[in-house]
């Protein structure tokens, strides 16, 4: 059997071309510190570096849900503390009241009423952000609102927001809220930080 005079020749320089494509890709390599340029380079490496990325994209992502969580809760947590203060000094007036006969007195403890229930709502309109920290998920909006007399006395105070929560991931099917709406009648789900409607009367 003959054997034309380019076959070896073709040979040799297809044997030739692959051996520099091999080392242009190991120099590549060495210069990059990556063994994988492409996902035919080892598909099964590749799979499990994908992976690994993944994962690490998802970490980033729950240490800054954590990091915004951490920030609310500190929010939330200083408004609470100013909102019963409010309520520990309210609950003195009205244990001063009971032993005043005089309206002078009293007048002047209805005005400071109103005056700690108008700081209270101020308090309860606290933002982080753009988002309101006790509107629930209804969050764009105060969630409380004070209606008052034509003397400025506090008449009522409604709730705007609603009673759900946002949850964040933190981990791997794990989330959780730091949430507190302002009013929840339901019997069930989160608690608290107020109950509206309240007023205040001369």
């Amino acid at each position: 059997m003959r054997v034309a005079g380019t076959s070896y020749t073709e040979s040799m320089a297809n044997q030739i071309n692959l051996l520099a494509a091999r080392q242009y890709r190991l120099q590549n390599q060495a210069a990059t510190g990556q063994s994988i340029q492409a996902p035919e380079d080892d598909p099964a490496r590749m799979a499990q570096a994908l992976g690994l990325q993944a994962q690490n994209s998802a970490a980033g992502q729950y240490a800054r849900n954590i990091s915004t969580l951490q920030n609310r809760a500190t929010l939330v947590s200083n408004a609470l503390q100013q909102l019963k203060t409010i309520s520990d000094r309210i609950g003195e007036i009205a244990t001063q009241s009971d032993g005043l006969s005089g309206p002078a007195d009293l007048q002047a403890n209805a005005n400071e009423t109103t005056q700690l229930i108008q700081q209270a709502v101020q308090v309860m309109n606290s933002k982080d952000g753009d988002q309101y920290l006790f509107g629930g998920t209804a969050s764009g909006q105060p969630p409380f609102l004070a209606t008052t007399d034509a003397n400025g006395t506090v008449t009522g105070v409604t709730y705007q927001g609603n009673a759900s929560v946002a949850e964040n991931e933190i981990g791997q099917n794990s989330t959780v809220s730091v949430d507190v709406p302002g009013q929840n009648n339901s019997g069930s789900g989160p608690r608290t930080a107020a109950t509206a409607p309240i007023s205040s009367t001369t």
